[in-house]
């Protein structure tokens, strides 16, 4: 009996000990996450308002959150459901459209564009739909001109054709790149003019309807979206907010609200690269070759700068209010996805970051100073 007694409390004391080292566990852990502290960090320094992110590792999602607020005036916390403008992120799910086009052999990549817009300025007829799709036409960008302010006006075709049609071309077509709006505005009325619906309906039957992509659609002011996530400009040491995205302003170049959630469909669909054929696929992420034979880093709506020699998929996106990055690095099967609701962000410094968290070998050593 007397050992009984004395065993008491001894077993007492190891419970309470293991209680103890069970509650450090779990704090450390709360405290382990390096993404979240990361990200915590940024939306300080960055002044961002709210953030939704999504990173995929191995196929497997292995972190889903938002964080600050989709809406400050009301205190609505950001979540993987808000839904941002994600500004030219849009042109990959345009030019999967167009790939479907390619497919059915109502669109040819050598086409010129005359052939669908046969009213364009002269200068511009010659401009094949692959360099509408790459950024090498040459054709002056509208957004350059006008400015992300721009884009919280109606306007129409007409008049935004105009603002890019009163520059000269800013280089012969196919002979170097640079980034033009106006292309993937011109793809869009293509589309229109193939497919005879607006190049959002179109998307969403062939592109993000297949996908799963319930929440990804046009930014349209008027329309009541549930979840819509207001954006906000940090100017003069001040958050303020900005309109909503007005979609004639900008057409296909960047005219789509989506989630990480949705984002995340599109990853799967990316990996098993379904709804197009393969070969698609392998067009969509070719690097561009120039001219003069040197490659111009650029796909079909995707950028293709690797990093420190691994392979790289990405796009960011920006409008008066909101930006966002897409990454993947798809031989070493991580994707991240940052959305904001504020456009002077640096989302993409954001995915890079926490891409080299989860894969070490992505960082640059130190150079000695």
């Amino acid at each position: 009996m007397s050992n009984k007694i004395s065993d008491q409390p001894t077993r007492l004391t190891a419970l309470a000990c293991l209680l103890v080292i069970l509650g450090c566990v779990v704090a450390g852990a709360a405290h382990a996450d390096q993404i979240d502290d990361y990200v915590k960090i940024q939306l300080q320094r960055q002044h961002i308002p709210g953030l939704s992110l999504a990173v995929v590792q191995d196929g497997r999602v292995v972190k889903q959150q938002g964080y600050g607020f989709a809406d400050l005036e009301l205190e609505v916390p950001a979540t993987p459901a808000s839904v941002f403008e994600i500004g030219s992120i849009s042109k990959q799910f345009l030019s999967a459209g167009v790939m479907t086009l390619v497919e059915e052999g109502r669109l040819d990549l050598g086409d010129p564009i005359a052939k669908f817009l046969p009213e364009l300025p002269s200068a511009w007829r010659q401009v094949t739909v692959r360099q509408l799709l790459t950024h090498t036409s040459g054709i002056p960008d509208f957004e350059e001109i006008l400015g992300y302010g721009a884009y919280r006006n109606s306007t129409t075709v007409e008049r935004l054709l105009a603002v890019a049609a009163g520059k000269p071309m800013d280089f012969p077509p196919g002979t170097q790149w640079h980034y033009s709006n106006t292309g993937y505005y011109l793809l869009g009325l293509i589309v229109e003019k193939i497919t005879g619906e607006p190049h959002v309906t179109f998307e969403r039957r062939r592109i993000l309807g297949p996908a799963g992509m319930t929440h990804t659609r046009s930014s349209e002011p008027l329309e009541l979206i549930p979840g819509r996530a207001s954006g906000y400009e940090f100017t003069n040491g001040r958050l303020e907010n900005r309109d909503a995205m007005q979609p004639t302003a900008v057409g296909g170049a960047g005219d789509l609200v989506s989630t990480v959630g949705d984002l995340l469909a599109w990853i799967a669909v990316l990996d098993a690269q379904s709804i197009l054929k393969k070969d698609s696929y392998a067009q969509i992420w070719a690097d561009q070759t120039l001219v003069d034979g040197s490659r111009s880093g650029y796909g079909f709506g995707w950028e293709l700068s690797p990093i420190h020699g691994h392979r790289v998929q990405s796009h960011s996106g920006a409008t008066a209010g909101f930006s966002s990055n897409i990454l993947r690095l798809p031989d070493d099967r991580v994707s991240v996805i940052v959305l904001t609701n504020t456009g002077s962000a640096n989302p993409v410094s954001i995915t890079n970051h926490i891409a080299r968290l989860l894969l070490p070998a992505l960082v640059y050593p130190a150079v000695p100073d």
